[in-house]
Protein backbone atom coordinates (compact mmCIF):
# COMPACT_ATOMS: atom_id res chain seq x y z
CA UNK A 1 0.00 0.00 0.00
CA UNK A 2 1.36 3.43 -0.72
CA UNK A 3 0.34 6.04 1.91
CA UNK A 4 -3.02 8.02 1.08
CA UNK A 5 -3.37 6.86 -2.57
CA UNK A 6 -5.97 4.36 -3.36
CA UNK A 7 -6.17 2.22 -6.59
CA UNK A 8 -9.34 0.99 -8.16
CA UNK A 9 -11.22 0.83 -11.47
CA UNK A 10 -14.31 2.86 -11.12
CA UNK A 11 -13.99 4.85 -14.22
CA UNK A 12 -17.92 5.36 -14.54
CA UNK A 13 -17.35 7.94 -11.92
CA UNK A 14 -14.28 9.59 -12.77
CA UNK A 15 -14.00 13.29 -13.99
CA UNK A 16 -12.74 13.08 -17.29
CA UNK A 17 -11.84 16.75 -17.50
CA UNK A 18 -9.56 16.17 -14.37
CA UNK A 19 -8.22 12.74 -16.15
CA UNK A 20 -7.16 15.01 -19.30
CA UNK A 21 -5.37 17.47 -17.03
CA UNK A 22 -3.75 14.97 -15.97
CA UNK A 23 -2.67 13.40 -18.97
CA UNK A 24 -1.13 17.39 -20.25
CA UNK A 25 0.69 17.59 -16.72
CA UNK A 26 2.35 14.39 -17.61
CA UNK A 27 3.56 15.06 -20.27
CA UNK A 28 1.23 12.80 -22.49
CA UNK A 29 -1.11 15.48 -24.34
CA UNK A 30 -4.68 15.44 -24.42
CA UNK A 31 -7.63 13.15 -24.53
CA UNK A 32 -11.06 14.21 -25.30
CA UNK A 33 -13.12 13.46 -22.52
CA UNK A 34 -15.79 11.40 -23.74
CA UNK A 35 -13.94 9.46 -26.19
CA UNK A 36 -11.78 8.56 -23.62
CA UNK A 37 -14.89 7.41 -21.28
CA UNK A 38 -15.56 5.00 -23.93
CA UNK A 39 -11.97 4.31 -24.79
CA UNK A 40 -12.02 3.38 -20.89
CA UNK A 41 -15.53 1.32 -21.24
CA UNK A 42 -14.05 -0.66 -23.92
CA UNK A 43 -10.82 -1.68 -22.28
CA UNK A 44 -10.23 -4.57 -20.40
CA UNK A 45 -8.65 -3.43 -17.15
CA UNK A 46 -8.01 -0.21 -16.13
CA UNK A 47 -7.02 1.42 -12.67
CA UNK A 48 -6.83 4.85 -11.31
CA UNK A 49 -5.05 5.85 -8.72
CA UNK A 50 -6.71 8.47 -5.85
CA UNK A 51 -5.35 10.62 -3.93
CA UNK A 52 -8.74 11.63 -2.01
CA UNK A 53 -11.03 12.37 -4.82
CA UNK A 54 -7.77 13.73 -6.76
CA UNK A 55 -6.98 11.29 -9.54
CA UNK A 56 -3.17 11.12 -9.46
CA UNK A 57 -2.55 8.58 -12.06
CA UNK A 58 -3.97 6.01 -14.24
CA UNK A 59 -3.21 3.13 -16.88
CA UNK A 60 -5.53 0.77 -19.06
CA UNK A 61 -4.71 -2.57 -20.30
CA UNK A 62 -6.77 -3.83 -23.70
CA UNK A 63 -6.49 -7.46 -24.01
CA UNK A 64 -7.94 -11.13 -25.66
CA UNK A 65 -8.26 -12.50 -22.48
CA UNK A 66 -5.54 -14.72 -22.57
CA UNK A 67 -2.55 -14.16 -25.34
CA UNK A 68 -1.70 -10.42 -25.77
CA UNK A 69 -2.16 -7.37 -24.11
CA UNK A 70 -1.64 -4.06 -24.63
CA UNK A 71 -0.41 -1.77 -22.14
CA UNK A 72 -2.25 2.14 -22.88
CA UNK A 73 -2.01 6.01 -21.49
CA UNK A 74 -0.13 4.93 -18.11
CA UNK A 75 -0.05 8.34 -16.40
CA UNK A 76 1.13 10.11 -13.04
CA UNK A 77 1.03 13.30 -11.99
CA UNK A 78 4.83 14.54 -12.06
CA UNK A 79 4.10 15.81 -8.22
CA UNK A 80 3.53 12.30 -7.37
CA UNK A 81 5.91 10.23 -9.50
CA UNK A 82 8.62 8.23 -7.59
CA UNK A 83 6.56 7.30 -4.91
CA UNK A 84 6.12 3.57 -6.52
CA UNK A 85 2.54 4.79 -7.62
CA UNK A 86 3.24 4.02 -11.46
CA UNK A 87 4.92 0.63 -10.33
CA UNK A 88 1.57 -0.39 -8.60
CA UNK A 89 -0.55 0.68 -11.37
CA UNK A 90 1.20 -1.72 -13.70
CA UNK A 91 1.38 -4.33 -11.48
CA UNK A 92 -2.32 -4.48 -11.12
CA UNK A 93 -3.02 -4.08 -14.78
CA UNK A 94 -0.22 -7.02 -15.22
CA UNK A 95 -2.70 -9.28 -12.67
CA UNK A 96 -5.60 -8.79 -14.94
CA UNK A 97 -3.90 -11.20 -17.80
CA UNK A 98 -0.89 -12.46 -15.68
CA UNK A 99 0.27 -15.02 -18.26
CA UNK A 100 -0.31 -12.53 -21.08
CA UNK A 101 2.31 -11.39 -23.48
CA UNK A 102 2.47 -7.39 -22.62
CA UNK A 103 3.81 -4.59 -24.73
CA UNK A 104 3.39 -1.06 -24.24
CA UNK A 105 4.62 2.26 -26.06
CA UNK A 106 6.99 4.47 -23.69
CA UNK A 107 7.05 7.82 -23.79
CA UNK A 108 10.71 8.77 -25.10
CA UNK A 109 12.94 8.91 -21.88
CA UNK A 110 10.98 6.77 -19.44
CA UNK A 111 12.00 3.36 -20.95
CA UNK A 112 14.14 2.25 -17.87
CA UNK A 113 10.99 2.39 -15.38
CA UNK A 114 9.39 -0.23 -17.95
CA UNK A 115 12.38 -2.21 -18.11
CA UNK A 116 12.52 -2.71 -14.39
CA UNK A 117 8.90 -3.65 -14.53
CA UNK A 118 10.48 -6.45 -16.81
CA UNK A 119 9.68 -5.09 -20.49
CA UNK A 120 12.61 -5.37 -23.10
CA UNK A 121 13.07 -3.57 -26.25
CA UNK A 122 11.29 -4.80 -29.22
CA UNK A 123 13.34 -5.59 -32.28
CA UNK A 124 10.43 -6.30 -34.58
CA UNK A 125 7.85 -4.24 -33.47
CA UNK A 126 6.23 -1.53 -35.77
CA UNK A 127 3.52 0.93 -35.49
CA UNK A 128 0.78 2.45 -38.41
CA UNK A 129 -0.26 5.88 -36.36
CA UNK A 130 -3.18 7.69 -37.33
CA UNK A 131 -0.79 10.88 -37.50
CA UNK A 132 2.61 10.02 -38.68
CA UNK A 133 4.08 13.51 -38.55
CA UNK A 134 3.07 13.83 -34.86
CA UNK A 135 3.99 10.57 -33.97
CA UNK A 136 7.69 11.64 -35.42
CA UNK A 137 7.74 14.97 -33.45
CA UNK A 138 7.32 12.78 -30.25
CA UNK A 139 9.55 10.46 -30.99
CA UNK A 140 7.66 7.15 -31.25
CA UNK A 141 9.19 7.11 -34.92
CA UNK A 142 12.04 8.13 -37.38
Amino acid sequence: MIRGIRFDSDFESADFGEIDELFRAAGLGSRDPKQYREACRQSYACVLARDGDLIVGLGRLLSDGYIASAVFDMAVHPDYQRRGIGRRIMELLHEAVPRSTHLLFAVPGVEGFYRKMGYHDCKTGMIRPSDPEKAARAGYID
